[in-house]
């Protein structure tokens, strides 16, 4: 029994904030850009599912274990730099890097994506049961993403 995950995801532009480096005799204001990403996938023993995959900051799966117990990986985009902070470590990812983590109560997560032209950062949370009387894995995560130019 395998289910797919649902994946959504909303952008929004906000103008008029994350001025707070400019001074007001500067041009206008930038414009931050924002998304969120959720998914709940049911995750059979032994396979992974796509979480969520974030343009310029990388790819998220879950994987469930044969004895039920969830992982979380992250992959970072190609051409991207990072700085990953979960509450477990606090680490430098080069493009390309792939960082695994066991969830189960939540964790939470946040990236900072290093790059000349762009801020970017997010911030996400993950959380995974084994399902009663299975070896199955519910998994939970939501992302949000904001970004503006420097």
């Amino acid at each position: 029994m395998r289910r797919a995950a649902a994946t959504v995801c909303i952008v929004s532009v906000v103008a008029g904030c994350g001025s707070g480096d400019r001074s007001p005799s500067q041009s206008g204001p930038e414009a931050i850009t924002s998304a969120s990403y959720v998914a709940s996938p049911t995750v059979g023993p032994g396979t992974a599912a796509r979480l969520f995959a974030i343009p310029g900051l990388g790819r998220f799966t879950a994987r469930c274990n044969r004895s039920g117990q969830a992982s979380v990986a992250y992959r970072l985009a190609e051409g991207s730099a990072s700085q990953l902070v979960t509450h477990r470590a606090s680490r430098w990812l080069d493009p390309g890097d792939r960082l695994v983590e066991q969830v189960g109560d939540p964790s939470q997560w946040q990236i900072a994506i290093l790059s000349k032209g762009t801020i970017q950062i997010a911030t996400a949370s993950f959380s995974a049961k084994r399902m009663k009387g299975s070896s199955f894995c519910f998994v939970t995560a939501k992302a949000d993403v904001s970004a503006r130019r420097r």
